[in-house]
């Protein structure tokens, strides 16, 4: 075999040719010590054989190991500069054996090394990767576990309910009506949760207006952060003491905040409103459209949904023999369950009893005719549905009541209507 004898010039060469072969820094590599204390340095046993004529597979493991000592020498990891140095003129020497056996190996080495760079370079990234997706999880944690609405149960849900014709009014005076739009109405009565987080978001920073519910103390309250504001409420219970004026500004709010182009702001809303989507537009549901729901599309067209008689309200409905004198958290008993037109019937909660709900009529008589709006002039507003503190002859399908649009009462909240453009 031809002996090439290589100079510490042309070591010093090639050195300088490896240098240029990665480019950057590296992190730690994880391997053996090579050195056996602080100031001697030894090659690591069984890597080389001394021989005359060494082994391929010898000469290769050698190589793997230089590979190794190359990065340490490049990324500092030594304890002192004696040690560092110690370790550059071992490599020297047995790159230079090595070299002196057959310059092929020169190649060999410096492919080892490419690929030695590119396995850290990938096991860095995937690193990074898993590093930032970690980081980015325990931000999701933190955010969520610092999400008022956590506390919630209830998110604003609303099903479609298709055109059809019933009869509106009480038993002895109806009157033929049609809804000739579909619209979508909510499935449980506005919560004091849905109402604050909203308030909020629309800029309140009153705290009788951002929670003005009676029943907000006692068994279920909370206090509870939003947007460093301390709100007591009773999270899933109906908001009340809300007047119909108050209802109104606060479905203005709501719609200009499906209007906005702020992806936080929509965001917000559909951690609230599942299905919302941007330009949605909220309302009070009409009289008819309420009604219209209560009686199952003109389906139930009894005193009490479809029974004569009270005898079953207790199990759809809250009030004074059933509710101990307070509000309950929506959802509790069961839902009436509404033919939306399509075949399928979708719950309803509360629609009796609990708390009563405005409407967005003005008071008057009942007209009938296709998608009436009410009265046209007059003082009061219309609500529906009797509440907790009413006897159950008040849950009647048909019963309307009335007042003044600034009137609120502890058993008067509203649920929202929502039509799409």
């Amino acid at each position: 075999m031809k002996t090439i004898f290589v100079n510490m010039f042309s070591l010093h060469l090639f050195f300088v040719i490896t240098l240029f072969i990665s480019v950057g820094s590296f992190g730690q590599v994880q391997c053996q010590n090579l050195f056996q204390n602080e100031t001697s340095f030894e090659p690591q046993k069984n890597h080389f054989v001394k021989s005359a004529v060494p082994t391929k597979e010898a000469i290769l493991k050698k190589l793997d190991a230089l590979v190794l000592l190359e990065f340490q020498l490049r990324s500092g990891q030594f304890e002192n500069e004696n040690q560092r140095r110690q370790a550059q003129d071992f490599f020297i020497k047995e790159l230079n054996q090595i070299i002196q056996i057959d310059r092929k190996y020169i190649d060999i080495f410096r492919s080892k090394y490419a690929e030695k760079k590119e396995a850290l370079q990938t096991s860095a990234k995937k690193r990074a990767d898993k590093e930032r997706k970690e980081k980015e999880k325990r931000a999701e944690i933190i955010k969520e576990q610092n999400n008022p609405l956590r506390f919630a149960k209830q998110k604003m849900i609303f099903h479609e309910i298709k055109p059809g014709k019933f009869m509106m009014g009480e038993t002895h005076s109806q009157v033929e009506t049609e809804i000739t739009k579909p619209f979508q109405l909510m499935s449980t009565q506005v919560t004091q949760m849905q109402w604050a987080r909203l308030m909020i978001a629309m800029g309140e920073r009153d705290l009788n207006k951002i929670n003005p519910s009676n029943n907000k103390e006692g068994t279920d309250s909370q206090t509870i952060a939003i947007e460093g504001i301390n709100v007591q409420m009773k999270p899933d219970h109906p908001v009340e003491q809300v007047s119909w004026d108050d209802v109104s500004e606060y479905i203005v709010g709501l719609n200009k905040l499906s209007n906005s182009n702020d992806p936080n702001v929509q965001k917000l809303l559909q951690q609230i409103i599942p299905d919302h989507k941007k330009g949605d537009v909220y309302d009070l549901p009409t009289e008819a459209q309420w009604e219209f729901v209560m009686r199952d599309r003109g389906n139930a067209n009894n005193k009490y949904f479809d029974k004569a008689d009270d005898s079953e309200v207790s199990q759809y409905g809250w009030h004074n023999e059933n509710a101990g004198g307070q509000t309950h958290a929506v959802a509790q008993l069961n839902p009436r369950m509404i033919d939306s037109g399509d075949g399928i019937r979708r719950p309803f909660y509360d629609m009796e009893g609990n708390v009563w709900e405005w409407n967005k009529d003005l008071y008057g008589n009942l007209q009938g005719g296709k998608d009436p709006q009410g009265a046209t002039t007059g003082p009061f507003r219309v609500y529906r549905g009797g509440g907790f503190v009413n006897g159950a002859d008040y849950l009647r399908s048909g019963l309307r009541f009335r007042n003044r649009p600034g009137y609120r009462g502890s058993s008067l909240g509203f649920r929202l209507a929502r039509t799409r453009p």
